[in-house]
């Protein structure tokens, strides 16, 4: 589509015809389910699953030590930082692929059709710039950094690689948190803005409409 073609579209025709939330969210699962999937496949020769099952069930038994109160929080934080630490060690190359994948997926393939990945495809929505501007790959980048994880996933490697473990598990905790607040942030502003932008929509300056709106407006041009 051109830049000509998105001009044609006024503001209140996008806001008008934004995707609605259940919308939004269907294309998400069905992304997520995808590149689960995908990233499942790829990590599968390169996890020693052993070794995960093992730290899994240390982790179930510190939680049910700490339930029965035989550590305290502080011995429980401790003892989850050191375990969190060991997974994230064995399952570092799964990770790597996964932010590898994310990458490739939300933001490539997503540009290179033209703001639809292929939940979105499914449920006829599309990412478009707010300004009816061209969408751009930096655009892409800078929403999937913030709504897709990938700069708090970026950081967590980080940690993984360079920090001890005490360092690590707390650091993670925090910025987890963060994450959660930012996400669960989205979420309302996403439902209850009457543009239906989240914050990753409003630093890109983008927003996610029905494409019938775009389509209508290439035949017109």
């Amino acid at each position: 589509m051109t830049k000509k073609t998105k001009k044609n579209i006024t503001e209140e025709e996008l806001i008008a015809n934004k995707a609605l939330f259940t919308q939004r969210l269907i294309a998400y699962l069905l992304d997520m389910v995808l590149v689960t999937m995908v990233v499942s496949i790829l990590s599968s020769p390169f996890i020693d699953m052993k070794t995960v099952s093992k730290l899994d069930k240390e982790s179930t038994k510190i939680v049910e030590n700490y339930n029965k109160k035989k550590i305290n929080l502080e011995n429980y934080f401790y003892q989850m930082s050191d375990i969190n630490y060991q997974l994230s060690k064995v399952t570092g190359t799964s990770s790597l692929i996964t932010m590898t994948v994310v990458i490739l997926y939300f933001i490539v393939f997503q540009f290179y059709n033209k703001g639809q990945t292929i939940g979105k495809k499914i449920m006829n929505i599309g990412i478009v710039k707010y300004d009816r501007t061209t969408l751009t790959i930096n655009d892409l980048i800078f929403r999937s950094l913030i709504i897709n994880s990938i700069l708090i996933n970026m950081l967590n490697f980080a940690l993984m690689l360079f920090v001890n473990k005490n360092f690590y598990g707390y650091t993670t905790i925090f910025l987890e948190s963060i994450q959660y607040i930012i996400l669960l942030t989205i979420f309302f502003m996403v439902i209850f803005r009457k543009d239906g932008r989240g914050l990753h929509d409003i630093i890109a300056n983008t927003i996610v409409v029905k494409k019938d709106i775009l389509k209508e407006e290439e035949c017109k041009a």
